[in-house]
């Protein structure tokens, strides 16, 4: 499941380069614009704090090095999405499932800030 899409993100943080070892060794976002030793602007294992199925969503939750929480979230593409009754759910994710079920280059949907 692909990232498609991010255009920035902003974050103030106690230590740059702990963040952008995070960030990029992790996450795999890269380093567009670096300004000077104080900021950073970016396009260990065990940050994992939650994951959740949305049923039109995959969520992963966690934390960076300054205890920042964040989401990452992956959209089911509308051709692929079998909606239960009662529309959004929260259920525990099992993401090796998710992942073979709908496989590493399947691109997400179009979300709510297109």
């Amino acid at each position: 499941m692909p990232i498609k899409q991010l255009n920035h993100c902003v974050l103030y943080v106690r230590n740059v380069q702990r963040s952008m070892d995070f960030y990029v060794g992790l996450l795999g976002f890269r380093v567009v614009n670096q300004m000077g030793e104080n900021a950073a602007f970016l396009e260990e294992a065990g940050n994992l704090i939650g994951a959740s199925d949305h049923g039109t969503t995959k969520a992963l939750y966690a934390k960076d090095p300054d205890g920042l929480e964040f989401e990452v979230s992956w959209l089911v593409p509308a051709q692929l999405l079998h909606m239960e009754p009662g529309g959004m759910k929260t259920a525990q994710l099992n993401l090796g499932a998710e992942i073979s079920r709908y496989g590493a280059e399947t691109l997400g949907g179009v979300g709510v800030s297109h």
